[in-house]
């Protein structure tokens, strides 16, 4: 189980994963979002949100995932020490976290954005992460579904 908050609304997060598929939700009560995402050796495949939501479409290139979490490009590197962004242009949000024991330690935005602290159950940091961005995306920037 890979579970935590994010950001000082403590929007939660609880995935697990099963074989080679990420499953859960993000968000609290009043406005959980669905995960169903496929891992495989070259990517990530799935939706967030069910059929109103949006597509999570990522492929592994030269040690970098890359690819789309909704209208949004995305790219993550490394394993235990995680940096990326979301977005792109002005928009575009930085992205930095590090195992610290079982738990991914974190920000998204920057020192001004928000935090996060993942307790991640035995899965490795990246996933943690790709968690916190995909839980970012489903809760401040597709919020009309």
């Amino acid at each position: 189980m890979i579970e935590g908050f994010l950001g000082a609304e403590r929007f939660e997060i609880k995935v697990r994963l099963e074989g080679d598929k990420l499953l859960g939700r993000v968000g609290g009560a009043l406005m959980a979002r669905d995960v169903k995402l496929d891992l495989t050796a070259t990517g990530v495949t799935g939706r967030v949100g069910g059929s109103n939501g949006f597509a999570v479409q990522l492929s592994l290139e030269a040690g970098e995932l890359i690819g789309f979490v909704g209208n949004d490009p995305i790219n993550l590197r490394g394993v235990d020490a995680v940096t990326g962004t979301l977005g792109d242009g002005f928009a575009a949000m930085e992205f930095s976290a590090r195992e610290s024991g079982t738990r991914l330690i974190g920000s998204l935005g920057g020192l001004l954005g928000k935090p996060f602290t993942l307790e991640l159950g035995g899965a490795p940091g990246w996933l943690g992460a790709l968690v916190v961005l995909v839980a970012f995306y489903a809760l401040e920037k597709h919020k009309s579904s």
